[in-house]
Order: structure tokens, then sequence, then C-alpha cells
């Protein structure tokens, strides 16, 4: 079984990182030969004559360029399932390393799309698609493009990314099932990667169902919905307490901006001292002013970070300076903690953000 490593190497599309694509070792349709000139092909008004539409799904392009005609007869496919092809898939930085081990999967698409046609266009939509007539109306400068999408090919690749999507997931909630420590951030993480593959199912399937029914309505059977495990993460972060101690915080309002962090990621807060995570945040201030008095100065100094006190590891540091002036040093002062808290609001945050979805489980 492959074992997850660390997660955020190597960045993919959401849908295709988690699929499987085409086998390295699967036969290649042999790319044909641009036609040119002569009587424009039937094929351009009639694909259904030549590609069933029991069989397949076709698009026909037509542009000055190849590639644009390409492009079109994509994005007339893709219309299929509601959706167009005019930008990239947004991708989860953990959606990675995520072949089997015998690196018999492969994210690699068609060959017969052209390179520039693939920069265009979300890999997603790429699935399955082959182009297998083009023609080049030389008297009209033309390019004609019959993209086709094979439904027996397109249902068996839509079901084994969804299968193997599935056992990652059952793997993860078995791992955290059997945890000894359940509530530690690496479960969360563990059903929070679940999650985001049970997202990409569902979109998987959803596309199923457009291309084989029967297919579709199977699979939803027998695959775990990106809700549950939602559910599942929500209510294990719930119970996973997180210690905050700030030093030189008289009015809390920094200890709360800590907690308003943890609590929108779904965790709760305590000022106890013997949890296993801790925020330790410590916090000098002093002052100056400019060289003509008008101004004073506060600055400060924060380090810290989130701390698994279990094994003493540092998971998000946090180290930063500066600092705020004004005429008096009341409010220089009240201006520094303003921007103390406010950065912690965003840039703690990202940080914290990020170790979870780069964190090695």
């Amino acid at each position: 079984m492959y074992k997850m490593r660390n997660i955020g190497k190597v960045v993919l599309t959401a849908l295709l990182l988690c699929a499987v694509a085409f086998n390295a070792s699967a036969k290649k349709k042999e790319e044909k030969k641009a036609a040119s000139g002569g009587k424009i092909p039937d094929w351009t008004n009639n694909p259904s004559k030549y590609y069933p539409t029991a069989q397949y799904f076709t698009g026909v392009g037509s542009a000055r360029s190849r590639s644009d005609a390409e492009l079109q007869s994509v994005t007339e496919l893709a219309s299929v399932f509601g959706q167009s092809v005019s930008g990239t898939t947004a991708a989860s930085s953990r959606m990675t390393q995520f072949m089997g081990a015998d690196g018999s999967y492969t994210n690699t698409s068609d060959s017969e799309i052209s390179q520039s046609t693939k920069n265009k266009i979300a890999h997603d939509n790429l699935i399955g698609i082959e182009i297998r007539e083009s023609f080049h109306d030389e008297k009209n400068n033309t390019w004609y493009v019959l993209a086709v999408m094979e439904k027996a090919k397109v249902t068996e690749l839509y079901r084994s990314m969804i299968q193997k999507n599935q056992n990652e997931i059952a793997l993860l909630r078995n791992q955290v099932a059997s945890s000894t420590d359940k509530y530690t951030l690496d479960n969360f993480v563990r059903l929070d990667f679940a999650r985001e593959l049970a997202l990409a199912n569902d979109v998987s399937i959803k596309r199923l169902l457009v291309v084989n029914p029967s297919a579709g309505t199977a699979m939803q059977g027998v695959t775990t919905p990106a809700a549950t495990l939602q559910k599942e993460a929500r209510e294990l972060a719930i119970k996973i307490p997180i210690c905050i101690k700030v030093k030189n915080d008289d009015d809390n309002r920094i200890s709360k901006a800590f907690a308003e962090v943890m609590s929108q990621a779904g965790f709760n807060t305590t000022s106890g001292s013997n949890e296993r995570y801790q925020i330790l945040c410590d916090i000098t201030y002093w002052d100056d002013k400019s060289s003509d008095g008008k101004t004073q100065f506060a600055n400060y100094t924060v380090t810290g970070g989130l701390v698994d006190t279990s094994v003493g590891e540092e998971l998000v540091p946090l180290s930063f300076t500066g600092r705020e002036g004004s005429p008096t040093i009341e409010n220089a002062r009240q201006r520094a903690k303003s921007t103390i808290v406010n950065k912690i609001k965003q840039n703690f945050k990202q940080s914290f953000n990020r170790y979870l979805q780069t964190a090695s489980i």
C-alpha cells in the first residue's frame, strides 16, 4: 500500500494528481497526419456519422490556427460536463506524491493535443480526449479539428481514479482509528486530506454520471462523501486543545488574536499548561524617538510559535520585528500592538494553514 510522505513537494492539478490518468504502458493511438487542400471533409459537419454518439462524445473546432481549432474542439467537448476550459485548475499543495508504488500511474494527457493547447486549458478537462481528425483548408486558411472522447475508455479512467482515491481515503481513516493518541494534528491532517480526495471523487462521479450513468451510480454507492469527512475532521479538531501563552500581553489582545486564528481553523484554545500543543509567544518592547524629539517610536520583537511538546518540535515558527511612530509614546505603543495583532491574524494564520497543507503524516 502506498505510504504518504511529505505532502507538498510536487503540485499537480487537483483532479489529475489524485487520479489514474493513462497507464504508462497503455497503447497510444498513432497521431494522424493532417490532411490539407481539396474538399472539406464530411466529419466537420457530421462527426457522429464516423464516431457514433453511443460510443463517443465529439467536438469540432475551426480557426485560423491549428491550436485555436484544437482549443475550440476541446471546449465543445468540455461543454458536455457543463464547464469551461478557459483556465487552469487550482491545485492543493498537498495533493502530491500520489502515484502508485510501482510507478504505473501517470498524469500525462493524450499526445495528439498540442502543448500550446494544453497550456491554455485546465488539465482535468483533458482526461480521455484525443484529436482524431484534422484538416487544413488552404483556400480559406482555416483549420478544422475533431476531438473525441471514447465513452468506454473514459468510464474506466474515472472508475480507476475514483477507486484509487477511495482506497487512500480508507487507509487514512484507518490510520486515524487505530492511533493510540487519536486527538493529534497529524490525524486532523489525515482526515482533511481524505476530505480533499473525496472532493475530487465527487467531481469525478458527477462527470462519470454524464459519461455512463449506471457506472456513476455504482461508484456513488462505494465512495465516502466529502461532507462526511469534513464532519469527522471538524469533530476531531474541537477535541484537540491548543494552549496559548503570551508574555507581555496585558490586555490579552494578542492572545485573543491567536485564539481567533485557531478557532477559524476549528480548534479549541486553553490557557492550561499541560496541553500537548502550545502557542508560545514572547514580546519585547522598547521606546526611542526621532532626532528632533517630535516623533516617539515603540519598537517590538515577537518570537515563538506553535510547539508540539510531546516531541519538542516547533511546528509553526513565529518571528518578526518592527516599530510604530506617533507624537505620543502611548499612541505609538497602541499602534505597535495593533500591528502585532494584525500580523498574527494574517501572517501566523497563513503559516499555520501552510503547515496543515504540508505536514508529513
